[in-house]
Protein backbone atom coordinates (compact mmCIF):
# COMPACT_ATOMS: atom_id res chain seq x y z
CA UNK A 1 0.00 0.00 0.00
CA UNK A 2 1.65 3.30 -0.79
CA UNK A 3 2.06 5.75 1.91
CA UNK A 4 -0.83 8.68 2.50
CA UNK A 5 0.31 12.16 2.09
CA UNK A 6 -0.34 12.23 6.19
CA UNK A 7 2.05 9.69 6.32
CA UNK A 8 4.64 11.25 4.39
CA UNK A 9 4.03 14.80 6.11
CA UNK A 10 4.76 12.96 9.47
CA UNK A 11 7.68 11.82 8.28
CA UNK A 12 8.94 14.59 6.86
CA UNK A 13 7.91 16.51 10.61
CA UNK A 14 9.92 14.28 12.18
CA UNK A 15 12.96 14.37 10.56
CA UNK A 16 12.87 18.22 10.25
CA UNK A 17 11.95 18.39 14.18
CA UNK A 18 14.54 15.92 14.85
CA UNK A 19 17.42 18.40 13.27
CA UNK A 20 17.08 20.76 15.57
CA UNK A 21 20.02 21.08 18.53
CA UNK A 22 18.30 21.41 21.62
CA UNK A 23 20.15 22.55 25.02
CA UNK A 24 18.92 20.88 28.05
CA UNK A 25 20.45 21.87 30.86
CA UNK A 26 22.70 25.18 30.69
CA UNK A 27 26.50 23.57 31.61
CA UNK A 28 27.91 27.29 32.91
CA UNK A 29 31.81 27.01 33.57
CA UNK A 30 31.13 29.63 36.73
CA UNK A 31 34.37 31.22 37.55
CA UNK A 32 33.66 32.91 40.83
CA UNK A 33 35.85 36.04 41.65
CA UNK A 34 38.56 34.14 40.02
CA UNK A 35 40.45 35.81 37.08
CA UNK A 36 40.88 33.04 34.68
CA UNK A 37 42.85 32.76 31.91
CA UNK A 38 42.91 33.72 28.38
CA UNK A 39 43.41 29.82 27.92
CA UNK A 40 40.87 28.63 30.12
CA UNK A 41 38.01 31.42 28.88
CA UNK A 42 38.97 30.20 25.50
CA UNK A 43 38.61 26.25 26.09
CA UNK A 44 35.58 27.13 28.00
CA UNK A 45 33.76 28.69 25.39
CA UNK A 46 34.79 26.31 21.99
CA UNK A 47 32.21 24.09 21.15
CA UNK A 48 32.94 20.59 20.64
CA UNK A 49 33.75 19.18 17.02
CA UNK A 50 32.72 16.06 16.14
CA UNK A 51 34.97 12.80 16.15
CA UNK A 52 37.84 12.91 13.52
CA UNK A 53 36.66 10.68 10.30
CA UNK A 54 32.60 10.77 11.29
CA UNK A 55 30.86 10.44 8.10
CA UNK A 56 27.72 10.42 7.76
CA UNK A 57 25.21 10.06 4.65
CA UNK A 58 22.42 11.66 6.34
CA UNK A 59 21.32 14.14 9.32
CA UNK A 60 23.54 14.14 11.81
CA UNK A 61 21.87 14.31 15.39
CA UNK A 62 23.24 16.86 17.78
CA UNK A 63 22.32 17.60 21.26
CA UNK A 64 24.85 19.83 22.85
CA UNK A 65 24.73 22.72 25.82
CA UNK A 66 25.80 25.67 24.67
CA UNK A 67 29.25 26.74 26.12
CA UNK A 68 29.06 29.36 28.52
CA UNK A 69 30.95 31.19 30.87
CA UNK A 70 29.90 33.21 34.28
CA UNK A 71 32.25 36.43 35.23
CA UNK A 72 32.33 38.01 37.82
CA UNK A 73 31.95 40.96 36.37
CA UNK A 74 31.77 43.63 38.94
CA UNK A 75 29.42 46.67 39.31
CA UNK A 76 28.33 48.95 41.65
CA UNK A 77 25.32 49.02 43.66
CA UNK A 78 22.64 50.41 41.25
CA UNK A 79 25.90 51.11 38.83
CA UNK A 80 26.47 49.94 35.18
CA UNK A 81 29.82 51.57 35.12
CA UNK A 82 32.66 49.20 34.66
CA UNK A 83 35.24 48.82 37.64
CA UNK A 84 39.04 48.58 37.84
CA UNK A 85 37.87 44.70 38.75
CA UNK A 86 35.94 44.17 35.79
CA UNK A 87 38.49 45.79 33.36
CA UNK A 88 41.10 43.37 34.18
CA UNK A 89 38.57 40.49 33.52
CA UNK A 90 36.92 42.58 30.15
CA UNK A 91 40.75 42.52 29.48
CA UNK A 92 41.45 38.92 29.52
CA UNK A 93 37.87 38.46 28.21
CA UNK A 94 38.62 40.77 24.96
CA UNK A 95 41.90 38.91 24.25
CA UNK A 96 40.42 35.61 24.52
CA UNK A 97 37.35 36.63 21.98
CA UNK A 98 40.14 37.97 19.54
CA UNK A 99 41.41 34.06 19.45
CA UNK A 100 41.79 31.85 16.42
CA UNK A 101 39.51 29.96 18.18
CA UNK A 102 36.40 32.05 19.01
CA UNK A 103 36.70 35.09 16.10
CA UNK A 104 33.91 32.95 13.92
CA UNK A 105 31.28 32.64 16.76
CA UNK A 106 28.97 35.31 18.41
CA UNK A 107 28.14 35.62 22.37
CA UNK A 108 25.40 36.45 23.61
CA UNK A 109 26.39 38.94 26.88
CA UNK A 110 23.49 38.40 29.49
CA UNK A 111 23.79 41.24 32.49
CA UNK A 112 22.40 40.21 35.66
CA UNK A 113 21.41 42.17 38.93
CA UNK A 114 21.27 41.15 42.70
CA UNK A 115 17.29 41.63 44.12
CA UNK A 116 17.57 44.78 45.96
CA UNK A 117 15.68 47.35 43.89
CA UNK A 118 12.58 46.98 41.83
CA UNK A 119 11.90 43.94 38.69
CA UNK A 120 11.70 46.50 36.14
CA UNK A 121 14.55 48.30 37.54
CA UNK A 122 16.63 45.64 37.95
CA UNK A 123 15.85 44.68 34.11
CA UNK A 124 16.48 48.17 32.41
CA UNK A 125 20.18 47.99 34.80
CA UNK A 126 21.01 44.50 33.82
CA UNK A 127 20.91 45.46 30.16
CA UNK A 128 22.75 48.53 30.71
CA UNK A 129 25.72 45.98 31.99
CA UNK A 130 25.25 44.15 29.40
CA UNK A 131 25.62 47.03 26.68
CA UNK A 132 28.44 48.37 28.74
CA UNK A 133 30.37 45.33 28.42
CA UNK A 134 29.76 45.07 24.49
CA UNK A 135 30.96 48.47 24.31
CA UNK A 136 34.50 47.61 26.11
CA UNK A 137 34.81 44.73 24.37
CA UNK A 138 34.30 46.59 20.82
CA UNK A 139 35.96 49.74 21.50
CA UNK A 140 38.73 48.43 23.48
CA UNK A 141 39.71 44.60 21.73
CA UNK A 142 37.62 45.69 18.19
CA UNK A 143 35.05 42.18 18.72
CA UNK A 144 32.64 43.43 15.85
CA UNK A 145 29.79 44.64 17.73
CA UNK A 146 27.59 41.93 15.49
CA UNK A 147 29.29 39.23 17.27
CA UNK A 148 27.94 40.37 20.49
CA UNK A 149 24.73 40.35 21.75
CA UNK A 150 23.40 42.36 24.78
CA UNK A 151 20.66 41.38 26.94
CA UNK A 152 19.12 41.70 30.40
CA UNK A 153 18.18 39.10 33.22
CA UNK A 154 17.41 41.56 35.72
CA UNK A 155 17.06 39.69 38.85
CA UNK A 156 15.49 36.09 37.43
CA UNK A 157 18.58 33.95 37.59
CA UNK A 158 20.31 34.54 40.79
CA UNK A 159 24.01 32.58 41.07
CA UNK A 160 23.16 32.83 44.56
CA UNK A 161 19.55 31.65 45.07
CA UNK A 162 19.55 31.40 49.04
CA UNK A 163 21.28 35.05 48.91
CA UNK A 164 19.61 37.14 46.12
CA UNK A 165 20.51 40.23 47.40
CA UNK A 166 23.69 39.38 47.01
CA UNK A 167 27.08 41.08 45.21
CA UNK A 168 28.18 37.45 43.35
CA UNK A 169 24.59 38.20 41.83
CA UNK A 170 25.78 41.38 39.94
CA UNK A 171 27.41 39.29 37.01
CA UNK A 172 27.55 39.06 33.10
CA UNK A 173 27.63 35.90 31.63
CA UNK A 174 28.95 34.79 28.41
CA UNK A 175 27.24 32.46 26.20
CA UNK A 176 28.49 31.03 22.53
CA UNK A 177 25.70 31.30 20.39
CA UNK A 178 27.58 30.00 17.46
CA UNK A 179 28.14 31.04 13.60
Amino acid sequence: MPPTKVSLLATAIFLLSSTFITYANDATVNYGNKVPSIAEITSALTPETPGAGYKTRSVQMVNRQPKAISLYITFEKNSYTIDQHAVEVLDILGKALQSDRLKEFSFTLEGHTDSTGTPDYNQALSEKRAKAVKAYLSQNYGVSQARLFATGKGETEPLLVDNPSAAANRRVKIVNVGR
